[in-house]
This record gives C-alpha cells, sequence and structure tokens, in this order.
C-alpha cells in the first residue's frame, strides 16, 4: 500500500474496512436509505464514515449490499442469467399475465439474478415480448381447440366485448384460452363474438338477412299496426337475428315499398299516397252525413276511412276542387258572406 492511500485512510483514525464492515453487519440496516439516517446520528462512532464508498474505495468496497450485510446489488451492477436460462425459470411458474408477474417479482421468491424488469435487461438480448417471457404468447398447440375454448367462453356469461376485454386482464384467464381469440382462430372456426360468447350477436356487416319476401311474410304474422310498435318489437327477444331491425335500409333496391306493405297494414305514406279524385271522395264523404267539423276529425282518425280518403282533404285537394269544409261536408250555406255549419248541439258561424 502506498503512503499517500495510507495516510487518506489513517488521517481520520478510520477502522479497517472488515472491522467497519463487521460493525455495520451488527446494525441490521436494510438499504442505503437506512444507512444515510444512522450516519448522520450521533450513534455513528467517529471512526466509522458515512460516506465508506469514498473512503474504503481502494481497500475492499464492493458495494451496498456487501457493506450493509444484505446482500443486495446494485442494478447496475447486478450480473443476471442468460435470458434463456432466466425465461426457462419463469415459464416453469406458468404465471398467466403481468399482473401475476407484478405480484411475484415483490416477493423474496424472485432471485436475484432474475430481473425485475426484464424489457430493459434483455433488450437486444433476446427479448420479444411478455407472451413469450410468460409462455402465454400465441404458439401452435399451446391454445384449446376452437370448438373447446368457446365452450368455455360460453360458460362465463359475459355479455359483450366489452365485458370479454375486462376479463382477459383477470387473472382468472387460463394460459390456453387466448385474448385475441379472432385472430388466434381465424379460418379454425371464428364466427364472431355473439358465436364465441354465447350471445349469437352478429355484427351489422356480417349479418345475413331473410330475402325480402320471407322477412315481410313473416312480419305479417304478428299483426304490428304501426313503426312505433315494430320499433318496440324489432327490440325485443322475439325478433330473429335474420330480421333487419331496419329493414328500409337493409331491402332498398331489395323489395321495400313502404312500412304499410313492411307491416301488412297496407298503409302508404302520405306523400306516396293516391287518393280517388275530388269529386269521387267528396261525393263519399257526402254520403256519410256528418255534420260539423268535429265529426269529420273523429270519423277521419277512425279506421273506418279508406286510405284513399285523405284525412286532410284541403291539402290534398288544394287547386284541384277544394273551396271549403261546408262543401266537402255537405253543411255549407251562404248568408251575407258567412258560412253557417250546424251541429247537434249548435249553430255556429265562421268567417269566410
Amino acid at each position: 500500500m502506498s503512503a499517500a492511500k495510507k495516510n487518506k485512510t489513517t488521517q481520520y483514525n478510520w477502522r479497517s474496512f472488515k472491522e467497519a464492515r463487521a460493525f455495520v453487519h451488527s446494525l441490521g440496516l436494510k438499504n442505503q436509505a437506512q444507512w444515510n439516517i444512522w450516519a448522520k446520528s450521533k450513534e455513528r462512532p467517529q471512526n466509522i464514515p458515512s460516506l465508506p464508498s469514498r473512503y474504503y474505495h481502494d481497500f475492499g468496497w464492493v458495494s451496498w449490499g456487501d457493506w450493509l450485510g444484505n446482500g443486495r446489488i446494485a442494478n447496475q451492477n447486478m450480473v443476471y442469467r442468460s435470458f434463456e436460462e432466466a425465461r426457462t425459470v419463469v415459464h416453469n411458474l406458468r404465471l398467466k399475465n403481468q399482473s401475476a408477474w407484478r405480484t411475484w417479482s415483490k416477493t423474496s421468491a424472485r432471485p436475484d439474478d432474475i430481473p425485475a424488469n426484464p424489457p430493459g435487461v434483455y433488450k437486444g438480448k433476446g427479448w420479444i415480448s411478455w407472451g413469450d417471457w410468460l409462455n402465454t404468447k400465441n404458439r401452435k398447440g399451446e391454445f384449446l381447440l376452437f370448438q373447446e375454448a368457446r365452450s368455455f367462453a360460453h360458460t362465463l356469461k359475459l355479455k359483450n366485448l366489452k365485458e370479454w376485454k375486462v376479463w382477459i386482464k383477470t387473472e382468472e384467464r387460463p394460459l390456453n384460452i387466448p385474448a385475441n381469440p379472432a385472430g388466434v382462430y381465424k379460418n379454425q372456426g371464428w364466427k364472431g363474438w355473439g358465436d364465441w360468447l354465447g350471445t349469437h350477436y352478429i355484427a351489422n356487416q356480417n349479418r345475413v338477412h331473410r330475402p325480402f319476401v320471407e322477412a315481410r311474410a313473416f312480419v305479417h304474422d304478428f299483426g304490428l299496426q304501426n313503426k312505433d310498435e315494430w320499433s318496440i318489437w324489432a327490440k325485443s327477444d322475439q325478433r330473429p337475428t335474420d330480421i333487419p331491425a331496419n329493414p328500409p335500409r337493409v331491402y332498398k333496391g331489395n323489395g321495400w315499398i313502404s312500412w304499410g306493405d313492411w307491416l301488412g297494414t297496407d298503409r302508404i305514406a302520405s306523400q306516396n299516397m293516391v287518393y280517388r279524385s275530388f269529386e269521387e271522395a267528396r261525393a263519399f264523404v257526402l254520403s256519410l252525413g256528418l255534420k260539423s267539423t268535429d265529426e269529420w276529425i273523429i270519423w277521419a282518425k277512425s279506421a273506418a276511412r279508406p286510405d284513399d280518403i285523405p284525412a286532410d282533404p284541403r291539402s290534398a285537394y288544394k287547386d284541384i276542387g277544394w273551396t271549403s269544409t261546408g262543401d266537402w261536408l255537405g253543411t255549407r250555406h251562404r248568408r251575407g258572406g258567412y258560412r253557417l255549419f250546424k251541429d247537434a248541439r249548435e249553430f255556429r258561424v265562421v268567417t269566410l
């Protein structure tokens, strides 16, 4: 030992490295943070340096783990097992996912030469992915056959893809059930998430609907009266998946005519209605003997009104015969510029 080095260790009368380390071991300090607190306290003897890594650098210093006696080696000084050896150890653990790995890696069961952060340690030295590290990645023969895996998925009673995505992140997913079955079982039986989960839901773009004529005949049997009733029924469990909820869009150009035709009520939208001529319609209405506008309104809303008699004759026959409600009902009388309407209760005079 040179005189310069000897003077450096003796000028403060430090204990020798081995004696000082043996003393520190007796303290049972667990890490450098605890050492820093203790080193600043009055408990530290004056011949034990507060900066041992500096003063014992050339006289035996190895690491803080060696100094404190906990055997811990700083990450930058750690010598890990080769990637292949470490991965083999991890494969034997049969951990299901990253969550299980994080839990295990924080326990005392993890050897110091197996890194807690394998992507950082083995980057460029063999690291591929977490699936490869944990042996959960998609490799031939690793997953159940499609039919077996689908049967298992059915037992979960999950309602949709959102619930599936939550479930696969839990520790309940077996290693032989893929997180991405659509990719794994493509061309091996995959038909969609409804088939996989057992909900039988089929994405709109993948649906095969019944031909228009067959679908319409099926709908007629339910006796739905209008679009509102259809909307309620279409959302119920009674509607088969091959009967579209939105038939105008699905059957546009393939048979669709109107809601009346679809439901079997033969009701035609007003803009598409072909009414009787004004004279024929008025003759029919006159035969009813309605006495007032109120009676007309009630009758026009009833099922007794034929579809080719308009509920709003003023608009339907504007410029093609319409003159007034009195003329339409046959109650018109002219008296000095007024039109007289008589009903069962009173005479009402309405200005022309």
